[in-house]
């Protein structure tokens, strides 16, 4: 980035380039190279995205009423989250996109019945470990 003199410098230049009888169009066509160096980098940082904090959650801690108020996250994206969580702590890596379906459609129901009850807990009872089911 250029010291605010450089850019005193340059403007000062450009008003005796432009104005003067000797102007150039070379010399304008410097000036301006120069002036557009001179604002690239603070063009850069106007226009570069702000960054997002990352948030991070307890999950144990989520309620059932958070969960079906969109508070926290989309439902069925905890649910997925969850799920995957109980299946990775059972070394399950089968996923059955039917059950993990009817496990959203449960964990909804159960929580419509027990506000104050963390989700983790309710999931725990409708996510059946792969030996029960045989």
């Amino acid at each position: 980035m250029l010291p605010a003199t450089s850019l005193g410098k340059l403007v000062a230049e450009a008003r005796c380039t432009m104005h003067g009888p000797i102007a150039t169009l070379a010399n304008r066509s410097t000036v301006m190279k120069k002036a557009a160096l001179a604002f690239l980098p603070l063009l850069t940082l106007a226009l570069s995205p702000p960054s997002h904090a990352q948030v991070q959650i307890d999950v144990a801690r989520i309620t059932c009423k958070q969960y079906l108020a969109f508070s926290i996250a989309d439902p069925k994206d905890i649910t997925i989250w969850l799920s995957g969580y109980l299946h990775g702590k059972r070394n399950s890596t089968i996923l059955e996109t039917q059950e993990l379906k009817d496990t959203y459609d449960k964990l909804k129901d159960l929580c419509y019945s027990s506000y104050d009850t963390p989700v983790m807990q309710v999931i725990e009872k409708i996510v059946v470990a792969p030996d029960a089911k045989k």
